[in-house]
């Protein structure tokens, strides 16, 4: 028993030794600490969630819109309505003030659903967004309530409740206010806070990550 106690203390000590050789090698071929190198080293990987269904809607200048239409390109989606008091405001403000960074990124687009197509007609949506300062390439989109269903529910796996007005009730819509970026393919890969904290940042490196595998996919 004394004998492997110490052979244990002598086997302990020379990891000791060891280890700390090593870190002190690290330190001096590196003024990084540790975890930043392992950090700088790992590389970018992005979540697959949902794949949009097809689906052929009308945007706020009335020409259709398909999914066709978006397949090669990267998007930032959003479900909203024009007569939303509170949080569809601040979701499209969001999405407003990243615009710029977004469309100047490559070839992107910004897509807002509309969760009231009975109300939201092609001309409602165009002043809607006016107030946002939309440019061409954010399309609004309405259309088939059914298709605006299925593609929040199947496609991006967000919530949808809508509750028809009746006598004594004014009805109400419920719906995520998440931001969610799709890849060439339709593929859902991420969602950010649409009224939380701004994840800006984030977003505008996970847009770069899905760019670059765009331009991987061409040289091919």
């Amino acid at each position: 028993m004394r004998k492997f106690l110490v052979l244990a203390t002598i086997a302990f000590g020379i990891a000791v030794v060891v280890l700390e050789l090593y870190m002190q090698s690290r330190k001096e071929g590196s003024t990084a600490p540790p975890e930043l190198v392992v950090l700088k080293s790992a590389p970018a990987t992005l979540d697959r969630f949902g794949t949009v269904p097809g689906f052929s809607l009308i945007d706020r200048s009335g020409a259709t819109v398909t999914l066709s239409d978006l397949k090669g390109k990267v998007w930032l989606a959003t479900f909203v309505f024009t007569t939303c008091p509170d949080s569809c405001p601040m979701l499209s403000s969001r999405l407003a003030d990243w615009q710029q960074d977004i469309l100047a990124a490559g070839d992107t687009r910004l897509v807002s659903f509309s969760v009231d197509p009975e109300h939201d007609t092609p001309e409602v949506l165009q002043g809607y967004a006016r107030r946002f300062h939309a440019t061409d390439r954010w399309f609004f989109l309405t259309g088939d309530k059914v298709q605006v269903i299925r593609i929040a529910r199947k496609g991006f796996l967000l919530g949808f409740e809508s509750t028809p007005k009746t006598s004594g009730t004014s009805g109400g819509i419920t719906h995520s206010t998440k931001i969610a970026l799709v890849d060439k393919n339709g593929v859902v890969r991420r969602f950010y806070n649409g009224i939380g904290p701004d994840e800006r940042q984030k977003m505008l490196a996970d847009l770069k990550t899905v760019l670059n595998e765009v331009a991987k996919e061409g040289q091919r």
